[in-house]
């Protein structure tokens, strides 16, 4: 059923079409004269693959916030005297604000932007001052206007590596750390040290919480070695000690996980063989590769029913868009829920398999 399970995952995922950019444009005065033929190109484009979803700024909000909040991927923002400007002979300039965490999609957003400008100035109404001469109207740029690229977050992204980097160490600790601690507990459930350590009065949970904890030095010595080869090899943005903090989180999960699917391998090679039920649907669905907005809504279930997930999320938050503690609470807290359902199942399974 593994192979079966990635291919469906695989096709849903390269198949679903991602939800168009929603964007607003915050627009004053006169200026508001270039906006019906702007919109126009930026919901209608030829490229019907490069159109945007339009929304309207509520009242009291402002560009930043409604990037910060989620309302809005970008804000097209238009001085109040735009076309004044450009009557005048300057070139005028645009404001368009992104939230600028993922460099690809931000680069994608500025392009189609860049596009849509040109075509929307055709119909531009003129305005020509009171003592404008029979020559004065030559004067008047008929390019595009500059477009000033602000980024919201990331503003210490420096290249498309950099979005990826600080997701990089949960994972690999993730995938060893599962892999290392299902083998570790399958030895001692083989070897008849499990078995014997039960015939005390201890119990299961107790058996379990032990052992991980035992563990858990190896485990952090190999998490600190990714972190650092992270941080100081390879670069880039990282989020400081919240990333830590999740990471540590993720090591328990694993190595409940780990003590968990042990129960169902007679080896090490079966061992092995869960990585294609528990490692790599996390990969596809957690939001390394593919952003979480574009999945359909049930899959949307499946990926925030994967500890991964959490821990991606909380990490990005932090790392690329410099976001607090508070702020990324909730992954945290889901976090330790998986560590206590991952004991809970950890526990349960002992006795399954002893």
């Amino acid at each position: 059923m593994a192979p079966l399970i990635i291919m469906l995952l695989l096709t849903v995922l390269l198949r679903s079409e991602s939800r168009p950019p929603r964007a607003a444009i915050k627009v004053r005065g006169t200026s508001a004269l270039f906006v019906t033929e702007l919109e126009v190109q930026l919901e209608n484009p030829e490229e019907e693959s490069e159109a945007f979803e339009l929304v309207d700024l509520p009242q009291g909000i402002d560009a930043q916030e409604a990037i910060r909040s989620g309302f809005a991927d970008c804000v097209l923002v238009i001085p109040d005297h735009f076309l004044e400007e450009r009557a005048s002979g300057k070139r005028s300039e645009l404001a368009l604000l992104v939230e600028g965490a993922d460099p690809m999609e931000t680069q994608e957003i500025f392009s189609r932007f860049r596009k849509a400008l040109p075509d929307s100035l055709t119909n531009m109404p003129v305005f020509l001052p009171e003592d404008c001469d029979a020559h004065c109207a030559s004067t008047i740029p008929d390019g595009p206007p500059k477009l000033d690229l602000i980024r919201v977050h990331g503003n210490n992204i420096e290249d498309n590596m950099d979005f990826f980097t600080p997701v990089l160490p949960p994972f690999f600790v993730f995938f060893f750390v599962f892999l290392l601690s299902g083998m570790a507990f399958l030895r001692e459930r083989t070897g008849g040290t499990a078995e014997r350590v039960l015939a005390s009065p201890l119990r299961r949970s107790e058996l379990v919480g032990g052992y991980v904890v035992g563990f858990l030095p190896a485990a952090l010595i190999q998490a600190a070695v990714v972190i650092l080869f992270a941080r100081f090899v390879i670069g880039g943005p990282w989020g400081g000690w919240v990333s830590v903090l999740a990471i540590i989180l993720l090591t328990l999960v694993a190595e409940c996980l780990g003590v968990f699917v042990s129960a169902f391998a007679r080896t090490e090679f079966q061992v092995m063989q869960f990585i294609p039920i528990v490692i790599l649907p996390q990969i596809l669905l957690c939001g390394i590769i593919w952003p979480l907005s574009g999945f359909p809504d049930w899959l949307k279930v499946v990926a925030y029913c994967m500890p991964l997930t959490y821990a991606v999320d909380a990490i990005r938050d932090v790392a690329l868009r410099d976001m607090s503690l508070g702020f990324v609470a909730h992954d945290i807290l889901a976090l330790l829920g998986f560590v206590l359902v991952g004991g809970l199942l950890a526990a349960l399974s002992v006795h399954r398999s002893i």
